[in-house]
């Protein structure tokens, strides 16, 4: 009894050293064991009927690379709207239309040209007892104003003028005068007229428009003058005998090229 009191301790820890060897070493067999099941799986599978690998798809990839090698032109003009946004208009019914090749300024066609001239024709000599004056009639076609287009009379003497020439000379004899000579006031331009050789120039045209969209005609239009576009009003700006130009009210404008019917 004394030998156990007194190495008690002693006994106590070989017995659990006993113990934690004996775990150990089942503990190795144990990890053997394991080690061999798993070994025995892998060659199982890997020694099995192998299946064939399937053909990576690579249509896609080869695709992409086509047009790599072929990139495409990028279109920014023409009939898309990605840099060509499209207006719309109301049309009578008040419906919305984008505007196509017949609405808005590029529905127009100008269709005749008509000159708008400047006429002096020489009427001969008035008056008596030597004391005679030159007779003219001038039409101004080209004026805006329609007051200001009819024919006027207006008589001058030798060596005087009015806004439009000068009377410089005559030609024959005081009472039957056949020619005179004129100066327009505007250049130098020197003009030998007689009672059958009126002078004529053109200083400005009108213009006879068709709207293909609402199938309407514009006659005798002037510069100055507007068009209503599908209720969109547009003016016109310039017109010569071959083109017209007309504005859109955001100023953007618009040439509009002679094509006469047939």
């Amino acid at each position: 009894m004394k030998f156990l009191t007194k190495h008690y301790e002693k006994l106590v820890l070989g017995a659990v050293l006993l113990i934690v060897a004996i775990g150990s070493l089942l503990m190795a067999f144990h990890v053997q064991e394991v080690r061999q099941a798993l070994d025995e799986q892998l060659e199982k599978k890997v020694s099995g009927k192998k299946k064939p690998l399937k053909p990576v798809d690579l249509t896609v990839g080869a695709a992409a690379l086509a047009r790599l090698g072929k990139p495409e032109a990028i279109e920014l003009s023409g009939t898309h709207n990605t840099f060509n946004p499209v207006t719309w208009m109301r049309d009578k019914g008040g419906n919305l239309n984008p505007v196509t090749d017949s609405t808005g300024a590029v529905g127009l066609v100008y269709t005749k040209a008509t000159p708008l001239p400047l006429e002096i024709n020489y009427l001969g000599p008035v008056g008596a007892d030597g004391q005679f004056r030159y007779q003219f009639e001038v039409t101004r076609t080209y004026e805006k104003q329609a007051s200001k287009r009819r024919p006027t009379t207006v008589s001058l003497n030798v060596g005087s003028k009015n806004d439009l020439f000068l009377l410089r000379d005559i030609k024959g004899a005081k009472e039957s005068a056949p020619e005179v000579v004129i100066a327009l006031t505007d250049g130098d331009e020197i003009i030998t007229l007689s009672t059958n050789k009126p002078y004529s120039k053109t200083l400005a045209w009108a213009a006879d428009l068709d709207y293909r969209w609402d199938k309407k005609s514009f006659v005798g239009k002037r510069t100055g003058d507007t068009l209503n576009l599908g209720n969109v009003t547009y003016k016109v700006v310039a017109i010569d005998k071959d083109e017209v130009v007309v504005s859109a009210p955001n100023s953007l404008r618009s040439v509009i090229k002679l094509n006469p019917a047939p």
